[in-house]
C-alpha cells in the first residue's frame, strides 16, 4: 500500500478550496496510471475535478472542462489518471484522506464517549455547512 496523503495545514483553514496552492501534500503517492501525484499540475487537476463535480456533477465533468479549469492540457489528465472515473476516485480518496487526518486530530482530545459523539456531530455539521462541495463530490 502506498503512502497516505498528508494534510496541508493551510488547507484545513479553507474548506472551500478558495486559497491558491495545494490542499494536499501527495509526495510519494502515485495515481492510478502509476504516475507520481506530487507535481503541482497533478494537484491542480484533482482540485479542478473536485470543483467541477460539485458544480456540474460527474456526468457533466469532462476532461476538456477539467483540463481548462486546471490550466493543463487534456493529455495530462490521461497521463496522470487514465480515465475520468479514476480521476474521480483519486479526487475523493485524497479529499477523504485530508478529512480523516483532520478528524483524527480533533478526536484525540475526546475524553469520553459523549465527547467523541459531540466532536463527530460538530465535524459533520461543519462539513455540510462550510463545504457542500465535498458532500456533493462524495455522494455524486
Amino acid at each position: 500500500m502506498g503512502p497516505v496523503a498528508q494534510a496541508d495545514p493551510a488547507a484545513l483553514n479553507d474548506r472551500r478550496g478558495r486559497a491558491t496552492g495545494a490542499r494536499l501534500k501527495t509526495a510519494g503517492r502515485n495515481g492510478p496510471a502509476g504516475r507520481s501525484l506530487s507535481s503541482e499540475k497533478a494537484r491542480r487537476i484533482v482540485e479542478a475535478m473536485r470543483r467541477s463535480v460539485a458544480r456540474r456533477g460527474t456526468a457533466g465533468s469532462t476532461f476538456d472542462q477539467v483540463s481548462r479549469e486546471a490550466g493543463v492540457s487534456r493529455g495530462l489528465l490521461h497521463y496522470y489518471f487514465g480515465t475520468k472515473e479514476k480521476l474521480l476516485v483519486e479526487a475523493v480518496r485524497l479529499e477523504c484522506d485530508l478529512r480523516l487526518q483532520s478528524l483524527e486530530q480533533q478526536l484525540a482530545s475526546a475524553q469520553t464517549a459523549d465527547d467523541f459523539i459531540d466532536l463527530m456531530a460538530e465535524n459533520l455539521r461543519k462539513t455540510v455547512g462550510e463545504d457542500p462541495d465535498f458532500v456533493t463530490l462524495v455522494f455524486e
